[in-house]
């Protein structure tokens, strides 16, 4: 794998790409090396870390993220839910989300 995008967002699962767009990481032209990384809390990969990623570990991340997309309820449904859920003082919402994590648990 040679996308230094795609193993960021293999080695720490919070990284979305917006934080390439909005400025939260900053990569050089080439897009080979993280100039700014400015993400409290999540600490900035390794050189090392990102060249042990390798196919097997991306695609299995990215087919775990696949099934727990296709496996959750639209937003309107979750938003829904969450609403019920204040109201009427229960869990729907969350008990909902936590199978799908269980059923497609992240690789360790």
């Amino acid at each position: 794998m040679n996308n230094i995008i795609d193993k960021i967002m293999v080695l720490r699962a919070s990284v979305g790409l917006s934080m390439f767009h909005n400025g939260t990481i900053v990569l050089d032209e080439s897009q080979k090396n993280i100039l700014e990384w400015n993400i409290f809390g999540i600490a900035q990969p390794t050189t090392s870390e990102l060249e042990a990623v390798d196919m097997t570990t991306e695609q299995i991340v990215m087919q775990t993220r696949d099934q727990r997309n296709s496996a959750y309820p639209n937003w309107r449904d979750q938003m829904e839910m969450i609403y019920k859920d204040m109201k009427n003082g229960t869990s729907t919402y969350v008990d909902t989300i936590d199978a799908v994590k269980d059923k497609y648990p992240k690789p360790e």
